[in-house]
């Protein structure tokens, strides 16, 4: 007997940014026919039920996306099935209506927890998630305080815009083909509980050639690589932007899973490879500088404030832990899971 278990890739919709909390979990919900939306209980409890049935779907050989959260990124905001077209996320996250192009189911747990449990908890939990939401602005206030030492600039040259556009039109025309392609924007890495976290290691394991922008300083790689991500675009390839999360208008990777290429602002890798060649990059010196984190001691107050959130938010998960009927929580993912496959088969 042969088992089919599918590939499994990790990513962030969502990000702490300079600019606050920032999400493309709008844009991706439109890409999605099949989207339920889990509401109510805990961070924990809604993310033990997209990965129980992420799990189950992936035993079934479906390739599944797990889209981490940032207060733990351990727990999940949501899990994504693109054969199936299917997206369990976090209601909140969410954001769309019964007159979206796409409406979505909601299932609100909080049908399952037990009453009189809940009265002993009832004064804690509030003053736990009214410490979270005191923290929240706390957080985006030192992010915006702190933005000038998050800058990470690794060196190289500073491109012109027409530098950029000449740059930009011969890298399209080596890397791509002519028809309609889809921009996929995400995040790779973003600031948690557990300090800089980051997935790049699942998101390019099936990626063969692997490229960075030599002698270019940072921004500039990432504004090359946002006109590159249009060009990618209208050449038809599907193109996975991985943004920046803490500037989220800066692109710092490029996935073209077509093409089975990478490429980014700045090395990622000992497998990554320089892509530009010497006279576009050799007009003045290029400094080059060892890739570094953009994570210092002197933002230790963001970073310990990120670890109060998650020690909050795992408390108010274990308050919830003894709120919450879990044999109508199996009995709801059994029902989920085969709702899910009854659908699969109407489609074939």
């Amino acid at each position: 007997m042969k088992i089919r278990i599918g590939r499994t890739t990790d990513y962030f919709l969502s990000s702490h940014t300079v600019n606050g909390y920032r999400s493309f979990f709008d844009e991706a919900s439109k890409t999605y026919q099949h989207i339920i939306g889990l509401s109510g209980a805990s961070t924990q409890i809604r993310s033990r039920i997209a990965r129980q049935i992420g799990i189950l779907l992936n035993d079934r050989g479906y390739h599944i996306e797990l889209i981490h959260g940032l207060n733990n990124p351990w727990d999940l905001e949501g899990v994504a099935v693109p054969q199936l077209k299917l997206l369990m996320a976090d209601a909140k996250r969410l954001k769309v209506n019964d007159d979206a192009e796409n409406p979505y189911h909601t299932i609100d747990l909080d049908q399952f927890i037990l009453p009189e449990q809940y009265m002993i908890f009832e004064a804690k939990l509030k003053d736990l998630q009214e410490q979270m939401a005191v923290d929240l602005e706390l957080l985006y206030e030192y992010l915006w305080q702190e933005q000038a030492k998050l800058t990470n600039d690794d060196g190289g040259l500073a491109f012109t815009e027409r530098q950029t556009d000449h740059l930009v039109d011969r890298l399209a025309k080596m890397l791509f083909f002519e028809s309609d392609g889809v921009l996929i924007n995400r995040f790779a890495q973003t600031l948690t509980g557990e300090g800089q976290t980051d997935y790049y290691h699942s998101i390019l394991k099936d990626t063969r050639k692997k490229y960075y922008l030599n002698g270019v300083n940072y921004k500039s790689g990432c504004h090359i690589l946002k006109d590159l991500a249009n060009e990618a675009v209208k050449a038809g390839l599907i193109c996975e932007a991985y943004h920046d999360c803490l500037y989220d208008d800066l692109i710092e990777l490029l996935i073209l899973p077509q093409k089975e290429i990478a490429i980014a602002a700045r090395s990622l890798g000992d497998d990554f490879v320089e892509l530009l060649t010497y006279k576009e990059t050799a007009r003045e010196p290029a400094l080059e500088k060892n890739k570094c984190s953009f994570w210092s001691n002197d933002l230790a107050r963001i970073d310990n404030l990120l670890k109060e959130m998650q020690r909050l938010g795992d408390t108010i998960g274990d308050l919830y832990q003894e709120m919450i009927d879990f044999t109508a929580i199996e009995r709801l993912e059994e029902t989920l899971l085969g709702k899910i496959l009854a659908q699969s088969r109407q489609s074939l």
